[in-house]
């Protein structure tokens, strides 16, 4: 929890809604995202998609 809370942060910090996600596996972070869909303007970059769409590429 405290890792997706420091997402969770740089988000905040860059004006967005503070949202952080992390995706564990077995004991493991193989994923971590904050959202940015402000900044990119782009619809998709819930800190959620991200994170999924980065561990899809890990496994």
């Amino acid at each position: 929890m405290k890792e997706a809370l420091k997402e969770a942060k740089k988000a905040y910090e860059k004006l967005e809604v503070p949202v952080g996600a992390v995706i564990v596996k077995e004991g493991k972070i193989i994923a971590r995202a904050h959202n940015v869909k402000e900044e990119k303007q782009d619809t998709t970059k819930h800190a959620e998609i991200i994170a999924i769409r980065e561990s899809k590429q890990k496994t």
